[in-house]
């Protein structure tokens, strides 16, 4: 697949049924990462899980205020994911998560996709807050985070797990202040 111009925004938009084969085999390629932190993810995620897994987020896309499950895409193939999930209703708080296939890491594309999620939860969804919560030693999500502008909340000390096992993470936010001052952004794509 060719390399998208620089200043190209990704698509997001939830993953489509036929995208399945297509989806496992994106997890596949991006197994040795993806596994060290989510615990789904495993060489027994097979066409079934993927099936499932876009099922349910249509289902969740739904409801008012989600969880939304939604495909990083270049030419409107997918490359990785976004996942905009309620944290609490008051305040109206969601937190965003990512993951791009090995290929296309490094691009700039999970960042720009983050921007246009977190600019669509404050606009749409009225969050009041969008947090990231990443591993301290995760640098790659950590510096996607800083790349937003999303400010560190030292006193905010979080855990994930990574291979199963309880590790410190840290917590970034940003607020509907931080995101006015941005270029206004596509919304994602939820039609099914």
């Amino acid at each position: 697949m060719p390399l998208p111009p620089p200043d190209a925004l990704p698509g997001l938009r939830l993953y489509r049924t036929h995208e399945a084969a297509h989806l496992r085999a994106l997890i596949q390629g991006a197994m040795a990462d993806l596994s060290r932190w989510l615990a789904w993810c495993s060489p027994s995620y097979d066409l079934a899980d993927a099936h499932r897994f876009i099922a349910d987020s249509h289902r969740h896309a739904r409801q008012p205020l989600g969880p939304f499950e939604l495909a990083i895409t270049v030419d409107d193939v997918p490359v990785g994911s976004l996942g905009v999930h309620p944290v609490t209703l008051q305040p109206r708080v969601v937190s965003l998560g990512y993951w791009i296939g090995q290929e296309h890491a490094g691009r700039g594309l999970v960042t720009k996709a983050a921007r246009q999620a977190a600019a669509w939860a404050c606009r749409e969804l009225q969050a009041q807050r969008v947090e990231i919560v990443a591993a301290t030693h995760n640098l790659p999500s950590r510096h996607v985070a800083e790349r937003l502008g999303a400010r560190l909340q030292p006193d905010a000390a979080r855990q994930v797990t990574e291979y199963g096992n309880v590790v410190p993470a840290v917590l970034y936010q940003l607020e509907p202040e931080d995101i006015r001052a941005w270029p206004e952004l596509p919304a994602p794509d939820l039609s099914r």
